[in-house]
């Protein structure tokens, strides 16, 4: 990953200066640059997981808005399967706080 590759980079940037082989305006320069890239990463994988978690919210809004149909049919085997398609788990602590996981989200 990119990530590993900066945190390599700098350590042999580290490892130079201890060495006495650059001086500590070449470390300070070359940490800087390293955290620019760095920082830049990160925002793009912050962006692209937001973008994937907006895009599964939208996918589990839609399976929701067509499976109310089928649960509103009055067809407990249909509704029963409709909502198992949707719901991966659900948890129940302190006997009062319920988290459902959807799938997919």
């Amino acid at each position: 990953m990119r990530l590993e590759k900066i945190d390599k980079k700098m350590q042999k940037q580290i490892d130079a200066y201890n060495e006495e082989l650059i001086t500590a305006h070449d470390l300070k320069l070359a940490s800087a640059k390293a955290q620019l890239e760095r920082d830049s990463i990160i925002k793009l994988l912050e962006q692209s997981k937001s973008g994937r978690d907006l895009q599964a919210e939208e996918d589990l809004q839609r399976r929701a808005k067509k499976a109310i149909a089928v649960i509103r049919s009055g067809d407990r085997i249909k509704s029963k399967q409709a909502i198992r398609e949707m719901i991966d788990s659900i948890t129940v602590s302190n006997g009062e706080e319920l988290h459902i996981a959807w799938r997919g989200y």
